[in-house]
């Protein structure tokens, strides 16, 4: 079962962040699937994620993440994560900079079913927004 968790939430980061694939998140996400995360303090309207995942994705068009470190336990998985992209288009109240941004994350996974449950992301929102608005700021992380 562990072995299936794994490769669920691989898929996740395959499929619809580093292909952009948000329809994936359908076969994805169990019924009760909720998000959350340092902007966020609870989502569970799945076609609401999937807008906010386009507007990400049309924002930064080669917008990735690169799994780090994998820690799985029982239903639970955290990833170590880093994400970059290119702003392309306006961004939460950002213009379009072409400028790129990279930094951490950690992704919680809770898992049921073969299906995820829960996201919990920490993510250094600030960070790469300051990075988006001031270049020079990528020195500082």
């Amino acid at each position: 079962m562990n072995e299936d968790n794994k490769n669920l939430v691989r898929h996740f980061i395959r499929d619809v962040l580093n292909s952009h694939k948000v329809n994936e998140l359908d076969q994805l996400m169990s019924q009760d699937f909720v998000y959350s995360s340092t902007l966020i303090k609870e989502e569970k309207n799945l076609e609401w994620i999937k807008g906010s995942l386009l507007g990400v994705f049309t924002s930064f068009p080669d917008f990735k993440a690169v799994i780090e470190s994998f820690n799985n336990k029982d239903d639970l998985i955290t990833m170590k994560i880093t994400l970059s992209g290119t702003m392309h288009e306006d961004f939460m109240g950002i213009a379009a900079s072409q400028q790129a941004f990279t930094g951490p994350g950690v992704l919680v996974f809770k898992v049921s079913n073969q299906k995820i449950q829960r996201i919990q992301a920490s993510l250094a929102t600030n960070d790469y927004l300051a990075q988006l608005a001031n270049p020079a700021s990528k020195n500082d992380i």
